[in-house]
């Protein structure tokens, strides 16, 4: 309520707030009337709303306080209590995939040493230097284990302190870093840190981890403990980002509705790899064969299929997605197609790498991935379990292929996947041979008792039409299918049983 007189009298004088959260500032009693001062409580400070309002004045001066002088200081970036949603230059920088490639590539030298930096401006990102990476070389020592819960965690911490983001977080946790912000590394995140990734402090203050590399030691190829804790970075609301080489894209984190598993998605392509119903193609990464044909013109019915149909998984607002292992072959076809028709191309790309050299034919990943997630050779059975495919189709295929028939065999007898139908392309003759005998040689035995209808969830098919068929009766329930239905002899069904 200015202007006032002070005559030796104490005021209080309450104005409009006065709330700047990127600097401080001081009432500056030297450019007071004279005679007139202010209380000690001088400071504006940018963390609270409990200053900038009301002003304590003391002191004697005839003449009207018609303004209180304020001084400001600017803060470190780090320090100014900024929201990430009030960052307009960083949010417009990291939608520029160039941008990141260009910060990503100012990261000191060995390539192969451990780097990390927190940014918190757009001005930042775009002018990083390799001074404003922290750089470490951490060596990981073998842990005690179990039986030594002391010296175990005596060597974790110490490995954590090894990491170049741990100072960074541990800023976050003692208020010395209070503005949002994104973390830049070039490996993914060791899983020990996640006691401090997902602390309190840090997922109130981290707003994304931008990556180039899943593993130092393992390439492209993330562990298990790697995709745990992408789950569980998620669930805390912070976005994990792969600044990827090979597709030359920013790909996002996504977990998978309602499954303990995600993929690495481009930005574009998220709420397509949320909504979308799955397809899958299993078969050898030995040869090419000649299925593309067909497989496209499935895809094309499909896609024709789910504009009429008004079923859960083929629907107008529902997109299709293909799943593949990620390698040649087959699995290329299945992609290849895929991507030509702007059907979501995804896979589950494993490491089959060996150190013993072992004869496992080296698969390559092939160019027409665009999501995906990445094994070790070791998490075979995990990758596998991983697909959650809904409508899986199979082709020629050797001893992976027929892991897979049983996993899908599996999933439907246990109910894991309520009975839907299974495509398997090739003459009658073909899957009679690699499958007939036993199935047979179960039902004789008495190992499949009360479980022989899943035979009739498998359908024999030679072209398109044939599998549009059934997918078509299925989709409009005319499809005969489940433990009620009946048992076909020979493991699988053809169109005319």
């Amino acid at each position: 309520d200015l202007p006032h007189k002070l005559n030796g009298e104490f005021y209080l004088l309450n104005t409009l707030p006065l709330h700047i959260r990127t600097c401080f500032g001081r009432v500056v009693n030297e450019l007071l009337p004279e005679g007139v001062q202010h209380g000690s409580a001088a400071i504006l400070q940018p963390d609270t709303f409990d200053s900038g309002d009301i002003y304590e004045l003391f002191g004697e001066n005839p003449e009207p306080i018609e303004e209180i002088p304020l001084e400001f200081y600017t803060l470190e970036p780090y320090r100014e209590y900024v929201f990430f949603s009030d960052r307009d230059q960083l949010q417009a920088s990291i939608e520029d995939p160039k941008a990141l490639f260009k910060a990503m590539e100012t990261a000191p030298t060995p390539a192969h040493h451990k780097c990390a930096t927190y940014v918190v401006k757009g001005e930042q990102l775009l002018s990083l230097t390799p001074s404003d990476w922290i750089q470490k070389e951490s060596l990981h020592e073998a842990f005690p284990g179990f039986f030594h819960p002391s010296e175990q965690a005596q060597k974790v911490e110490k490995y954590m302190h090894s990491q170049p983001s741990y100072p960074f977080l541990e800023a976050i946790e003692k208020g010395q870093i209070t503005s949002q912000g994104l973390l830049l590394t070039r490996f993914f995140p060791s899983p020990i840190m996640k006691r401090m990734l997902i602390s309190e402090q840090v997922y109130g203050c981290l707003k994304g981890i931008y990556f180039e590399h899943p593993s130092r030691s393992h390439g492209e190829y993330f562990s298990h403990e790697d995709r745990s804790m992408l789950l569980d970075l998620a669930k805390f609301g912070i976005s994990i980002f792969w600044i990827d080489r090979r597709t030359e894209k920013i790909l996002r984190y996504v977990p998978k509705p309602k499954k303990d598993a995600g993929m690495f998605v481009p930005l574009s392509k998220v709420e397509t790899f949320i909504a979308a119903t799955t397809l899958g193609v299993y078969g050898s990464n030995l040869m090419e064969g000649t299925f593309e044909p067909l497989i496209r013109e499935l895809l094309l019915g499909l896609e024709e299929l789910r504009m009429q149909c008004d079923h859960p998984l083929i629907n107008p607002k529902t997109p299709l997605a293909m799943v593949t292992g990620g390698g040649p072959g087959m699995m290329s076809v299945g992609n290849r197609v895929a991507k030509e028709l702007g059907i979501l191309s995804c896979a589950n790309i494993l490491d089959f790498r060996t150190a013993d050299r072992q004869t496992v034919n080296e698969q390559e990943q092939n160019p027409y991935v665009e999501a995906k997630m990445t094994y070790r050779l070791d998490r075979l059975i995990e990758r596998q379990a991983e697909f959650y495919l809904d409508l899986p189709i199979f082709l020629t295929g050797g001893i992976g292929t027929d892991f897979e028939y049983a996993l899908e065999e599996a999933r439907r007898k246990t109910g894991v996947k309520t009975p839907s139908p299974v495509l398997l392309i090739g003459s009658e003759d073909y899957w009679r041979e690699k499958i007939s005998s036993r199935f047979r040689c179960n039902a004789k035995s008495g190992t499949i008792a009360g479980s022989e209808w899943v035979s009739n969830c498998f359908f024999c098919v030679q072209n398109a039409r044939q599998g549009l068929r059934v997918y078509h009766d299925f989709f409009s329930g005319q499809l005969a299918i489940g433990p009620k239905s009946p048992i076909f002899p020979d493991g699988f069904r053809t169109l005319e049983q």
